[in-house]
């Protein structure tokens, strides 16, 4: 193939659908095409701007029709040039955008309405600010919805070091259990440790969550040290869930808490 450059066709295949489409369709015809193997190129021949079909010949003269979104286009000058004039600002500020929330950690599709919330706040972990607690509990549901744990983790510990003095439930709620399924549960433990502190303004139900990932946490340091206090302390997080409404989360720790019990009175 050389040093061409080439453009995954599901980025052309949207903009060939574009109002400013039809110039880069026609550009398509006489470039290189691949699906896996660069090294295997088509010519194509034709391309329909509707579904996205394209025609192609193998350099021995072979057809076959693909999807444009199945493969790969070499880029031409001629291609180059219809694609810059047919992307709008809007699509450019799109894939600028897409680009940033991918460098960040977050390498999935994104769906496009949920761009903007994402950006934002990105943004604001860059910049040690506090979302408003609407915009915060919107951007850790996208982000866990798109992103690997230590993603999550990566954003909601952003918004914990804007402000450490502050408490911010709704994002421990959070990043506890993406740091300790990330395998940063030393890191969660230490986290966890300003749920020690009194007149928090903790709801029940924050309480409640917060106090089992505590007891959890707690009771994995057990296991790693076999320090008799971590057990203890395990316990009376369970004890301060539990009293504010029973679960079936904590009821797995309390199992778990009687099994290590056993275990280290045997």
């Amino acid at each position: 193939m050389g040093d061409e450059e080439d453009i995954p066709g599901e980025e052309l295949a949207s903009v060939i659908r574009g109002a400013n489409g039809a110039p880069v369709a026609e550009a398509l015809i006489g470039c290189s095409f691949y699906r896996d193997d660069p090294d295997d190129l088509a010519t194509i021949t034709q391309c329909d701007r509707g579904s996205g079909r394209l025609s192609l010949q193998s350099p021995a003269g072979a057809t076959r029709v693909a999807g444009l979104a199945s493969g790969y286009v070499l880029l031409t000058p001629t291609l180059r040039s219809a694609l810059e004039a047919a992307i709008t600002p809007a699509q450019r500020a799109e894939k600028k955008a897409r680009a940033f929330i991918a460098a960040y950690g977050f390498t999935g599709a994104i769906e496009q309405q949920d761009i903007n919330p994402l950006l934002s706040a990105i943004r604001s972990a860059q910049e040690g600010v506090i979302p408003p607690i609407d915009e915060r509990r919107h951007a850790l549901r996208l982000a866990e919805k798109y992103g690997a744990e230590r993603v999550v983790a990566k954003l909601a510990s952003a918004c914990v070091d804007a402000d450490p003095a502050k408490v911010l439930p709704d994002v421990l709620i959070t990043l506890l259990p993406a740091l300790r399924h990330s395998g940063r549960s030393s890191e969660a433990l230490a986290r966890s440790e300003i749920l020690r502190s009194s007149g928090l303004g903790l709801s029940p139900s924050e309480e409640r969550v917060l106090f089992t990932e505590r007891a959890a946490l707690l009771a994995d340091r057990y296991e790693q040290t076999r320090t008799p206090e971590f057990l203890a302390e395990a316990r009376k997080a369970a004890n301060r869930s539990w009293a504010n409404g029973q679960s079936e989360h904590c009821s797995h720790v309390y199992e778990r808490l009687k099994k290590l019990e056993r275990e280290a009175q045997a």
